[in-house]
C-alpha cells in the first residue's frame, strides 16, 4: 500500500472541500467522470470512515460517511487514477495506524474489503492501477533500500504511460535535479498532466529554493521538550544540520547510526543537529518513534509546533523537501552548503563528514 505521502499532497492542493455524513453523496461536476466506492468493514459496525482524494476539479476533498453495520460507499467524481487515503475517524493521523491505508482510486465502480486494525492488508476491486502498484510492492517488499531504489527507477522508465510513475518519481525516487528533469521528461504528456505529474512541474521550476549555496530561511519553532528554537540563534556560533524525516520512514531510520556518529564526534566542535518531523505525525507517535531511535540526544522539531516561517510555508515547502530522508548542512554564515537526499549505507555520509573535519 501506499506509504507516507498524504500529507505531502495536501500541501500542494491546499484548497479542501468538506462533505461530512452524507452518505458519501455529492454534486458532480462536469469535468472529470464518477467513481463509486463499495465496502464492508469486517469486525467493525459503527463508526466514521473518511476518504481523502483529489477530485477532477484538482481540490482536495475530505469526505465522511457512517459506517451501517460495517457497510459504507463513497461517490465522486476524477478524471484519473488517483491516490486516496482510507480510514477510521482517527485522533492518531499517522499512516502506522492499523486502520488508515492508501489505495488508487478510478473512474468506475470499486469494491474494497477491510479488516478491523488491518487495512494494510486491504483487497480492492475494480482499480487496475491498484493491481499493478501491488504487484511492484510485492516485488521489492523484502529488498534493502538501494535494489528497491533500482527496481522504482528502472519502472518509472519502462512505464511513461503509468499514473504510478510519477507517484514513484515524486516520493521515491530521490535523484538529483538533473535526472529528476530526464526522468519526468521521458513520461508521456498525458502522465505529465496528471495530479502528480504537474506537481512534479512545479517541483522543477521551483527547484532553486534551498539549493547549495543560498541563504537558509529562518524559523522558530518549540521542540521536543518545549523549549523555543531558532535557525538564526546558531548564525556566527554553530554549524547546523537539519535532518528531514518522519516516523516510519525505514532510510531515515537506517542513516541514524551514521548521524549519531557524526553528532558525536562534531557537537563539540560546532556542529547542532536538528531533526525536522514533517509528515504531520501526531505527537505521541512522533516522541515514541524517538525514543525508539535514540535520536532525543539533538534537538528535535515537529512541523506543526512551527510558529514562524518563510511566508508561513510549511518547512519541507521551504527546504525544498519532498522525499526523507533530507540532510541539509548549513555554515556558521548560515548559507546552505551541503544537502542530499535518501541514504545508501554502502556510500553512507563521507561527503557530509568532508565538509564538517574543518571544525
Amino acid at each position: 500500500m501506499l506509504k507516507n505521502i498524504f500529507i505531502l499532497l495536501l500541501s500542494v492542493f491546499p484548497a479542501i472541500l468538506l462533505a461530512q455524513d452524507n452518505g458519501g453523496k455529492v454534486e458532480f461536476p462536469q469535468a472529470g467522470k464518477k467513481f463509486s466506492l463499495t465496502g464492508k468493514i469486517t469486525g467493525l459496525d459503527t463508526g466514521r470512515l473518511i476518504l481523502a482524494y483529489t477530485n477532477a476539479m484538482q481540490k482536495s476533498v475530505m469526505d465522511t460517511v457512517l459506517l451501517n453495520k460495517g457497510n459504507f460507499k463513497f461517490e465522486g467524481v476524477i478524471n484519473q487514477p488517483t491516490v486516496a487515503r482510507l480510514r477510521c475517524n482517527l485522533k492518531n493521523n499517522s499512516m502506522d495506524h492499523p486502520n488508515n491505508t492508501r489505495i488508487f482510486i478510478e473512474p468506475g465502480d470499486m469494491e474494497i474489503s477491510l479488516t478491523k486494525d488491518d487495512f494494510g492488508h486491504a483487497i480492492l476491486k475494480g482499480s487496475k492501477t491498484q493491481i499493478e502498484y501491488d504487484k511492484l510492492n510485492t516485488q521489492i517488499e523484502s529488498m534493502g533500500s538501494d535494489k528497491a531504489k533500482q527496481i522504482r527507477l528502472n519502472y518509472i522508465t519502462s512505464h511513461p504511460n503509468s499514473f504510478i510513475s510519477p507517484l514513484l518519481l515524486f516520493f521515491y525516487a530521490n535523484v538529483p535535479e538533473d535526472s529528476l528533469k530526464m526522468l519526468f521528461g521521458n513520461l508521456s504528456s498525458g502522465i505529465q498532466q496528471s495530479s502528480l505529474g504537474l506537481s512534479i512541474a512545479r517541483q522543477l521550476k521551483s527547484g532553486q529554493l534551498a539549493k547549495v549555496g543560498d541563504i537558509a530561511a529562518d524559523f522558530t519553532a518549540k521542540d521536543l521538550n518545549g523549549e523555543m528554537i531558532s535557525l538564526k540563534d546558531f548564525k556566527g556560533k554553530k554549524y547546523v544540520l537539519l535532518k528531514f524525516w518522519y516516523p516510519g520512514c525505514i532510510p531515515c531510520n537506517e542513516q541514524n547510526p551514521q548521524i549519531k556518529h557524526i553528532y558525536e564526534n562534531y557537537k563539540n566542535k560546532g556542529l547542532e543537529v536538528i531533526g525536522v518531523s514533517y509528515n504531520g505525525s501526531d505527537r505521541k507517535t512522533w516522541e515514541n518513534a524517538i525514543k525508539k531511535e535514540g535520536t532525543g540526544i539533538w534537538r528535535n522539531i515537529n512541523h506543526k509546533e512551527i510558529s514562524k516561517s518563510q511566508d508561513n510555508w510549511p518547512i519541507n515547502l521551504i527546504y525544498n523537501v519532498n522525499a526523507a530522508p533530507t540532510l541539509v548542512l548549513i555554515n556558521k554564515e548560515g548559507k546552505i552548503v551541503y544537502r542530499t537526499t535518501g541514504f545508501s549505507e554502502e556510500k553512507g555520509l563521507k561527503a557530509l563528514e568532508e565538509y564538517l573535519t574543518g571544525l
